[in-house]
Formats: C-alpha cells, structure tokens, sequence
C-alpha cells in the first residue's frame, strides 16, 4: 500500500482522468479523454506531473496530451500496466 496516494491518487470516470487528493475526496486537476491522443509506460519528459510514488521509473505512465506546451501528462498510479490498459480503452471509445 502507498500512503502517498492520501495526497494524489488517480480515478478514471466514463469523461476524464481526474487527479484526487485526501483519499478521493477532492478532484485537484481533471483531463477529458477527448483531450488524451495516446498514453504509454514510462517517464516522458516537457511534462506536467502529478507523481504520488517513489518509484518512479518503474510507476510512471506518460499520457500525450492535444496541446503544445506541456504535452505530456506524467502520473504514477500503483498498478501501471491495468492503468494504462483501462485507459487506452477508454480512449479508444
């Protein structure tokens, strides 16, 4: 278990990625799938983070966001590998 995540954790709903702080009481950044265009294993760097575990190399999920500055998204969800299958389907909608 990962006691950072009662500071950042990571929820999937049926519109968004949201980025949850306080045990997923409050939404502090929330990402449309509609504005994801891929996502990957691994760290990309010219990002915006929101990282939660220490382990970051083998943690990090890099999504691409549609946009120029910042296009990458970082965040480190416990179970990387689910994560990223989860929401490539949900991209893929």
């Amino acid at each position: 278990m990962n006691p950072i995540t009662y500071l950042i954790d990571y929820r999937l709903t049926d519109h968004s990625l949201q980025v949850t702080t306080m045990g997923g009481q409050f939404v502090i950044r929330e990402i449309p799938y509609n504005e994801m265009t891929s996502v990957k294993r691994g760290y990309e760097f010219w990002n915006e983070h929101w990282e939660n575990r220490l382990d970051l190399w083998n943690s990090a999920v890099s999504i691409k966001l549609d946009r120029q500055v910042l296009p990458w998204l970082v965040i480190t969800p416990e179970y990387p590998d689910t994560f990223v299958a989860d929401l490539s389907r949900r991209l893929r909608k």
